[in-house]
């Protein structure tokens, strides 16, 4: 009544006369009416991403995954088991008293203590290293659905068919955001456990899907305060790329996902061959070394350092390809030299893909002949 009463007041101070005023007041009543008819009839769902090894920096993603309608938020231990203990099996547990004591390092470097049930400590502490990681940070990161999603709820059932179909977009997102974040900051991490949250009657539906975890990185974490623009540029990337640097962004993204680290190192050294080796009667070692330098260094002191680097990480790539290294199943076990250049490969691979994405290029011809007259100034 109160909003009949609203439109009222609109439609005469606009001037209409009374007869069209009360016709268009009752016009849009009936409508608002309708909408909240069928809204009675709807349920509202929510979708999440669990980020294994994510942590408050990524909050800092949220003024650019807005405009797609997701957000990054974190939940504290205690919270998160009261909201969402149904994804580790624990509904059976809902009795229990949250009297475990979990210790861990808030975000400003004060040593806090967040209490969970003894079963929920259990899950996190033997389930995988990913959740046990959660131990140490007392919290738990995930992205979600900026704003609920309303499905038609008949005889208080749900369509379980069309909320996977919703938890697959939620999924497809979450891969392509993974690729853009591997290509702005170093680490690794990984949107784990996909699933919808029932608000009205607190009800889990999980969509997992099967992830592998990777050791957390401890560099600083200012990647999106410095690279917001390329992370905005590449969610919305929906024309074809090159040949070339769509094979070399796939190459990359695959390398996240081997965990040996001399197969690693090699699959990284193949991105860079597929962005610069045209010739066949130069060494390819040289072509490499030489491109790289010539698109990402600064100036020509950068370029003889990392020309001589690259050259190096050739080399070992070779040795590596001739049966020379000792082959290694885990990074454990790798010496600490060998472990330093699979990460400075990484990143000069990174800000190889960076340079060429901006430019924009769409073939090696046009990429040389840039590189070409560059020369000039080196």
């Amino acid at each position: 009544m109160g909003r009949l009463i609203f439109y009222l007041y609109c439609t005469l101070a606009t001037g209409m006369n009374e007869g069209a005023c009360y016709y268009t007041c009752f016009y849009y009543y009936t409508i608002d009416l309708f909408i909240a008819m069928q809204q009675s009839e709807m349920i509202a769902i929510e979708l999440y991403a669990i980020i294994q090894k994510g942590n408050y920096s990524f909050l800092r993603m949220n003024r650019v995954i807005r405009h797609h309608h997701y957000e990054i938020r974190t939940l504290p231990l205690n919270e998160f088991e009261a909201r969402f203990r149904e994804l580790y099996n624990l509904e059976a547990y809902t009795d229990q008293l949250q009297d475990h004591p979990v210790s861990f390092i808030d975000k400003t470097g004060t040593a806090s203590i967040v209490h969970i049930s003894k079963e929920f400590y259990q899950v996190l502490d033997c389930h995988s290293p990913a959740t046990r990681s959660f131990l140490h940070t007392g919290y738990v990161a995930f992205l979600r659905t900026a704003r609920s999603l309303y499905m038609p709820n008949k005889n208080e059932m749900i369509d379980v068919g069309l909320v996977m179909q919703s938890c697959e977009q939620v999924k497809h997102f979450t891969e392509r955001l993974e690729h853009c974040l591997r290509l702005t900051r170093y680490g690794h991490f990984e949107f784990d456990l996909h699933f919808a949250y029932i608000p009205s009657v607190e009800k889990v539906i999980p969509y997992r899907k099967q992830a592998q975890i990777y050791p957390l990185n401890t560099t600083a974490p200012d990647f999106i305060e410095r690279d917001n623009y390329l992370l905005s540029v590449l969610l919305k990337i929906d024309n074809k790329l090159s040949d070339f640097i769509s094979l070399a962004l796939q190459s990359f993204e695959e390398s996240f996902h081997i965990k040996n680290t001399r197969i690693r190192f090699v699959q990284l050294m193949f991105c860079l061959e597929v962005c610069f080796n045209t010739s066949i009667y130069e060494p390819v070692a040289h072509i490499i070394a030489r491109h790289t330098s010539l698109l990402i260094a600064g100036n020509k002191q950068e370029f003889h350092l990392l020309y001589n680097e690259v050259l190096e990480l050739c080399n070992v790539k070779n040795s590596i390809i001739n049966g020379e290294m000792p082959p290694s199943q885990n990074q454990e076990g790798e010496p600490a030299a060998f472990t330093h250049q699979v990460a400075r490969l990484e990143e000069i691979t990174r800000n190889t893909l960076k340079k060429l994405l901006r430019l924009n290029i769409r073939d090696k011809e046009t990429l040389f002949n840039e590189l070409n007259l560059k020369t000039m100034s080196v």
